[in-house]
């Protein structure tokens, strides 16, 4: 009879006839809300329960979120949104999910993520972004999650990553860059991350000759295990094991000026430059920044001679003031020289 009972028990906890605020069709256990592979296309946001710890949606075919959705959520530990077809995600999605450890957005279309979308999820310590489309990164998107401490952007489509983009995770230990189209990283990316233990930048497009900085700095990492390869003067290899002796770093040669653009009022100076100090080498490395720069210039004020120069053999003027405009301009002098022998005589 107890038996019998308990089975019974166990079964109304499943389908949540015993949980309050578990969405029909889902799967509901103390704190824990299962609406994983239901194929939703939209969550009845009002169903889930404020006192929801975990919270599986992942395998569904969601493709947009609405504002708010987990703003009641305050509780939530572990949130995962794996496995669905979204593309954006709403500005402030979990502004109020302070509580938040462990976040999913992997196998997913994200091109961008919102600047601040983690700024609240202060304990955050995993976070998986891999198998999306993103390009870019916003500044400081990580600046808040001190406690991070791993962070997987596996298999993306990241061409660049903003400077400090990991300066506050002093704490992250693992971290997936693999499988995307970086060709090199900034200067001191990993400065703050002494603690970092594993590091995967596999099948990327590094340049060995834009990797010295790098290999510095993982080099005087011992406990890192790290993969990743480079290619550079005609061979792919291992980053650490580069030979960044033969690398030719080109340069800017100094500015070369030209003249003003006029001889007299307002004009422009174009400055040039060329990338021979020393030149490029084999390994396709560029010079950084512009070959040119505009200025402007003023010279003294043009004699009147030049704004009345003759013109033709009409001897018609560049400024000819017998024209509409020109008997306009010379009305209005004639009223300003009035007004001023008006005043001078007071």
């Amino acid at each position: 009879m107890l038996m019998s009972v308990a089975v019974m028990l166990f079964i109304s906890l499943l389908k949540g006839d015993l949980v309050n605020g578990c969405p029909s069709s889902c799967s509901c256990y103390d704190t824990i809300v299962d609406c994983s592979r239901r194929n939703f296309d939209e969550i009845p946001h009002t169903d889930i329960s404020s006192t929801t710890t975990i919270l599986y949606l992942n395998g569904n075919k969601l493709v947009t979120l609405p504002e708010g959705l987990f703003s009641s959520n305050t509780n939530l530990e572990r949130l995962d949104l794996d496995t669905n077809t979204l593309v954006t995600l709403p500005e402030g999605l979990f502004s109020n999910n302070t509580k938040l450890k462990t976040l999913y957005l992997g196998q997913n279309k994200l091109v961008t993520l919102p600047e601040g979308l983690f700024s609240s999820n202060t304990n955050l310590e995993e976070l998986y972004l891999y198998e999306n489309k993103l390009v870019t990164l916003p500044e400081g998107l990580f600046s808040s999650n001190t406690k991070l401490e791993r962070l997987d952007l596996y298999t993306n489509t990241l061409v660049t990553l903003p400077e400090g983009l990991f300066s506050n995770n002093t704490k992250l230990k693992t971290l997936y860059l693999g499988q995307n189209k970086l060709v090199t990283l900034p200067e001191g990316l990993f400065f703050s991350n002494t603690n970092l233990e594993e590091l995967y930048m596999r099948r990327n497009q590094f340049n060995c000759c834009l990797m010295i900085d790098f290999k510095e700095w993982a080099s005087n990492q011992t406990n890192l295990v790290y993969r990743g390869t480079c290619t550079g003067l005609n061979t792919t290899i291992d980053i650490l094991d580069f030979n960044m002796t033969g690398c030719i770093i080109p340069g800017w040669s100094l500015w070369f000026n030209s003249s003003c653009s006029v001889t007299c009022g307002d004009g422009v100076i174009m400055k040039t430059r060329t990338c021979d100090n020393p030149p490029p080498s084999d390994d396709g490395l560029k010079c950084v920044g512009s070959r040119t720069e505009t200025s402007l210039c003023n010279l003294e004020k043009c004699p009147e001679s030049c704004r009345h120069s003759k013109k033709g053999s009409n001897n018609k003027s560049v400024d000819n003031l017998d024209n509409k405009p020109g008997k306009k301009l010379r009305k209005l002098k004639a009223m300003n020289q009035k007004r001023m022998d008006k005043f001078n005589w007071k």
